[in-house]
C-alpha cells in the first residue's frame, strides 16, 4: 500500500517527474516495509475536515521511495474546500443573528420564523431571568464565533498541517532505511492510531448529547422547519468545534506513539545477550528521534491558536455555569432544570476537551524526558564503539551526530 501525499494544490498530479528514478536497492526491499504510516491514517479524519469545509488540502498517492514535492499556493487551493468554508460561515452568521441572539432578526417573524428576539428581551423581567438570558445568549455567541475562527485558523495553518503529515512520510522512509521492523511502527493491518475510535468518543458523543437536548427543548410542531434549521445550526457547530479537538488529539497520539515505539526499538536492540549494535544503527537512531521531536515543535505551532481559544472559552464556560447554576438552586426555579442541565453540559465538555489535551501534552513530555534518556545511553554506546576507532565514521555520517543539542 502506497503512502498518501497531502499537498494545498489542485494544479499537482500524482504522476512521476520523468526525470526521478526509484533506487534499485530501495524498491527490493520487502513489501511489509512499504506500509503507509500516519499520513494514510489521517485519511478519514481529513475526508470529515474536508465535508466541513476546514481542510483545503488535496489528496495524491507517491511511492514510498520517490515522494513527490509538496508545495503550497493560497490561490490554487481546493476550490470546494474554500465553497464549503465560505458556506458554513454564512450559515452560521445567519442562523446567529435570525435566532436573536444579538437582539436581531434577518427575516421577520411569521407563520414560519418565530420571534426570537422579543422572548428574550434583557429589560424585562425578573433579575434571574436576565443574567439567565444574557449567560445563555453569550454562550451561544462566543461559541460560534470560535467556530468561525477555527475555519480562519484552519486556512492559515493548512500549509504547515500539509507539510506536518508529509514529514511521516520522510520519518517512515527513514525507518525503511535503517532497517527498523515496520511492525514497530504504523501497520495497514494494525494501526497505531485509534482514528476510528477517537472520532466516535470526540465527535459523536457530543453531538448526541446536545443534540437531544437541543431536539428536546427546541423541537415546534407550529414551527417544524425553524426547529429543523436551529437543531441543525447548533449540532453543525458542535461537529465543526469537536472535528478540531479530533485533529489535535490524532497528532499529539501520533507524537506519543512514535517516541514510545522508537524507545521500545532501542531498548529491544540494546536487551542483553543480542547482537551487537552497530555505529550506523546508533546514527539512525538519532536522526529519527531528532525528526520525532521536530514533528513535536511544529505540532505545538499548528494547534496553538486554536487551542488559545479553546482554553480561553473553557474558563468562561466554567464561570458562567456555576453563576446560573447557583442563581438557580438559591431560588429553587425547577423549570431552568434543561437549561441549566445544557450549560452545565457544555462547560462539563469544555473542561473535558481541555483536560484530554493537557493529558495527552503531559504524556508526550515523559516520552520527550525518556528519549533524552535514551540519547545518553545511546551516546554511552556510541563512546564504547569510538575505542575500537569507529566514531569518526560516525560523525562523518551526518552532521546530526555532532549537533547533541538539537536532541
Amino acid at each position: 500500500m502506497h503512502p498518501h501525499q497531502i499537498t494545498s494544490r489542485t494544479d499537482e498530479t500524482s504522476t512521476k517527474p520523468k526525470n526521478q528514478q526509484i533506487h534499485p536497492k530501495k524498491s527490493a526491499k520487502p513489501k511489509n516495509n512499504q506500509n503507509s504510516g500516519f499520513t494514510a491514517e489521517f485519511l478519514r479524519l481529513i475526508k470529515l475536515l474536508k465535508y466541513l469545509g476546514k481542510c483545503p488540502l488535496s489528496i495524491h498517492q507517491g511511492r514510498i521511495f520517490n515522494l513527490n514535492i509538496v508545495s503550497y499556493n493560497a490561490q490554487k487551493c481546493p476550490w470546494i474546500s474554500t465553497l464549503l468554508a465560505f458556506l458554513y460561515v454564512v450559515f452560521f452568521a445567519f442562523c446567529l443573528l435570525q435566532f436573536g441572539s444579538l437582539g436581531v432578526q434577518i427575516i421577520p417573524p411569521g407563520d414560519t420564523w418565530p420571534d426570537h428576539v422579543t422572548p428574550r428581551q434583557v429589560t424585562s423581567g425578573t433579575s434571574t431571568n436576565r443574567i439567565f438570558t444574557i449567560i445563555f445568549l453569550s454562550f451561544e455567541v462566543t461559541f460560534t464565533v470560535d467556530v468561525i475562527l477555527e475555519y480562519l485558523l484552519s486556512f492559515w495553518t493548512a500549509k504547515k498541517f500539509s507539510k506536518w503529515l508529509n514529514t511521516w512520510n520522510t520519518i517512515q522512509e527513514r525507518i525503511s532505511d535503517a532497517n527498523i521492523r515496520c511492525e514497530h511502527f504504523a501497520d495497514e493491518n494494525k494501526p497505531s492510531l485509534r482514528v476510528s475510535r477517537t472520532i466516535c468518543s470526540v465527535v459523536l458523543i457530543p453531538l448526541l448529547t446536545f443534540g437531544g437536548l437541543l431536539a428536546y427543548k427546541m423541537i415546534s410542531t407550529k414551527y417544524f422547519p425553524a426547529s429543523l434549521v436551529n437543531i441543525l445550526y447548533m449540532s453543525l457547530t458542535v461537529v465543526c468545534s469537536a472535528a478540531e479537538d479530533a485533529k489535535c488529539i490524532l497528532m499529539f497520539d501520533c507524537i506519543k506513539t512514535s517516541f514510545a515505539k522508537m524507545r521500545h526499538v532501542i531498548s529491544e536492540r540494546c536487551s542483553p545477550g543480542g547482537e551487537d549494535v552497530l555505529p550506523n544503527e546508533i546514527q539512525d537512531w538519532h536522526n529519527i528521534i531528532y525528526d520525532i521531536r521536530h514533528q513535536a515543535v511544529h505540532c505545538g505551532k499548528i494547534i496553538t491558536g486554536q487551542q488559545l481559544l479553546s482554553i480561553l472559552l473553557s474558563i468562561y464556560y466554567a464561570a458562567g455555569s456555576m453563576c446560573v447554576a447557583c442563581i438557580v438552586v438559591k431560588e429553587g426555579h425547577k423549570e431552568y432544570f434543561i437549561f441549566i442541565t445544557i450549560l452545565l453540559s457544555s462547560t462539563a465538555w469544555a473542561i473535558v476537551r481541555a483536560l484530554v489535551r493537557i493529558n495527552r501534552a503531559v504524556e508526550i513530555t515523559n516520552e520527550v524526558r525518556d528519549s533524552l534518556r535514551f540519547k545518553y545511553e545511546i551516546l554511552e554506546i556510541s563512546n564504547f564503539y569510538s575505542t575500537g576507532k569507529t566514531s569518526s565514521k560516525m560523525s562523518e555520517a551526518s552532521p546530526t551526530c555532532g549537533n547533541e543539542e538539537t536532541m
